[in-house]
């Protein structure tokens, strides 16, 4: 679900990125918001400038911090999972 919304994000915010795609990995007993492994690749026809890879990965640091929110969201069913 954390993937999905950041790769919309990105999308949506970042002029020129045709297309994202977002992996997270987590290690059993690390917390969930300290993922082991987490890339994301964006296809964009032009490539990106330094400013947009800065934008992208300021993106993911604030969808990293707001996970307790979504972690709410799944909860109450705000969210929607399928």
């Amino acid at each position: 679900v954390l993937s999905h919304r950041l790769a919309t994000h990105i999308q949506a915010s970042v002029d020129g990125a045709d297309e994202v795609i977002v992996r997270l990995l987590s290690g059993i007993g690390r917390p969930i918001d300290q993922p082991q492994l987490f890339a994301i690749d964006v296809v964009a026809e032009r490539g990106l400038s330094s400013a947009q890879a800065q934008q992208v990965r300021e993106l993911a640091r604030q969808q990293l911090a707001e996970f307790p929110a979504l972690v709410n969201e799944l909860i109450h069913g705000t969210v929607a999972v399928f």
